[in-house]
């Protein structure tokens, strides 16, 4: 009798699945300012669009690796720029947009974009429907003050307006309750990185399809040129040392994005010439290279599987925590090098998974890298643990199944 009753309970909740449909609501995926939460917000609605009935109200369609979104309905909505007053006629052909959407049925909204909290209130007054904000923003200090008091006050204002904070980290769920957010209202959901396009490979394959020197020891990075996230100086020097003590074949990979908050793309091409230059200067040139482009996800698993040890050598916190691109690089079974920054420590295990800085010097960065080029067993080791511990913890199917539990948990299943 139980089994007949949890068999029941099972086919009703896959009835509730299949009929379930949901509406996610972006209207900052046009923007460059926060890679991180893009690839956020593709990974899952791309996901779960291949469970449940979703709709994407965004100015671009998002793709992943496995092609476009399933089952998702697209609407399209334009950015408006350029005039007194765009912001606002963008925001009521969003909800415009939106009401279409709920009269073909959605249960709830699920909201992406930390800036835009005031559609949580517009949304939840005019349709009466559940509205999840997905909050992935741990640092502040890319925005200007007045986006700043915008955010942490529309934090607290908006949360009335919300069922749900979905957070990506336990450090973005403290930022949330010093803005006031009752802690009743938060749930943690990490970032979920899709372990079957973020895989293993092989690195003479994939060094082939890049056109990079098999031999060569392999250092990447990949993101801004800032020297607070990117601290040149202590990179080049590394790398100086390390070829001046015998290590030839060190070549450093530098891929930066074309655009950025706040104009970081004319920034990049400023330091990425600084770079070149004192690369140069110090007999580097063929040790050194820099290309700026915005990566697909096919172009990073490619890159990430033809390096060595991929760095993130962050000297302050990061917009989004934790930083997609060491899941992403862990999930291809690369070590990677970072420094006590935000969720990092906590996610890599010191020699367990890969390395960690105890500042960000040339003594700390040279000691790793070097350890890492006379010791290919233990990159190898360090490799397969950096996966195991991103499948285990941050495997994709596995975060959607905890945010069909969420929807469930508010009575959406």
């Amino acid at each position: 009798m139980i089994e007949l009753v949890d068999l029941e309970n099972r086919r009703q909740r896959a009835q509730s699945i299949a009929d379930m449909r949901t509406c996610f609501i972006v209207p900052g995926f046009h923007s460059p300012w926060n890679e991180g939460s893009k690839v956020i917000a593709k990974s899952i609605i791309c996901g779960l669009s291949r469970r449940i009935n979703v709709s994407v109200v965004s100015p671009v369609k998002p793709t992943s690796a496995r092609g476009a979104c399933g089952r998702a309905d697209i609407t399209r909505v334009p950015v408006l720029m350029g005039f007194p007053g765009a912001s606002y006629v963008h925001e009521m052909r969003v909800l415009k947009a939106v009401g279409k959407v709920d009269r073909e049925g959605a249960k709830a909204y699920h909201l992406f974009d930390g800036l835009n909290y005031s559609y949580a209130a517009a949304v939840a007054t005019m349709y009466r429907k559940p509205v999840l904000i997905h909050s992935t923003i741990y640092d502040l200090y890319y925005m200007d003050w007045l986006d700043r008091i915008r955010y942490v006050a529309g934090s607290k204002f908006y949360a009335r307006y919300a069922s749900i904070f979905l957070c990506s980290s336990s450090l973005v769920a403290d930022r949330l309750l010093r803005h006031g957010i009752a802690r009743s209202m938060i749930r943690i959901l990490p970032p979920g990185v899709d372990s079957k396009v973020f895989r293993p490979l092989d690195t003479g394959e994939a060094r082939k399809a890049m056109n990079i020197d098999r031999n060569a020891f392999l250092v990447s990075y990949v993101g801004t040129v800032r020297p607070m996230r990117f601290p040149w100086t202590v990179v080049i020097e590394t790398i100086r040392q390390l070829v001046r003590d015998g290590h030839d074949n060190v070549k450093l990979h530098i891929v930066c994005p074309v655009e950025f908050y706040d104009n970081t793309g004319v920034e990049n091409r400023r330091f990425a010439r600084t770079i070149l230059s004192e690369a140069k200067a110090l007999g580097l040139s063929s040790h050194v290279t820099i290309v700026q482009m915005d990566l697909r996800e096919d172009e990073k698993v490619l890159l990430y599987n033809a390096s060595n040890v991929v760095l993130l050598p962050f000297m302050r916190p990061v917009a989004v925590d934790p930083p997609i691109s060491m899941l992403e690089a862990m999930a291809c079974g690369r070590v990677v090098v970072g420094s006590k920054i935000q969720s990092i420590p906590s996610i890599i295990k010191h020699r367990e998974n890969g390395l960690l800085l105890a500042e960000v010097t040339t003594d700390e960065l040279y000691g790793a890298l070097r350890l890492l080029i006379e010791q290919h067993e233990e990159v190898d080791a360090l490799g397969i643990a950096a996966r195991k511990a991103v499948v285990g913890a941050f495997d994709l199917d596995s975060v959607l199944d905890r945010l069909l539990n969420v929807y469930d948990a508010i009575g959406l299943l």
